[in-house]
């Protein structure tokens, strides 16, 4: 049996084993790929949070020195609002 006759006998085997792999190497590149995004997204996630909770303390700190400053302006006015 010559070579052409065993690639000829053999051509649908072969030509899906070497789909096969090429579709896995293209896999593997894929989980890769989503892997760096992923560890990205979340170093991202990570600085969004830390900017959020500063955020969230600057409001805190602007919100008590208004409180003071308003409780100032009713004690100044005598007015009391908490009736």
């Amino acid at each position: 049996m010559s070579f052409i006759d065993v690639i000829s006998s053999f051509w649908a085997p072969l030509t899906g084993f070497i789909a096969l792999i090429v579709w896995l190497v293209r896999l593997e590149g894929k989980v890769n790929f989503n892997e760096k995004t992923l560890q990205t997204h979340q170093n991202w996630q990570q600085l969004m949070d830390e900017k959020h909770q500063n955020l969230d303390s600057k409001i805190v700190n602007e919100l008590s020195e208004i409180k003071q400053s308003l409780a100032r302006l009713e004690g100044k006015l005598g007015v009391d609002l908490h009736k």
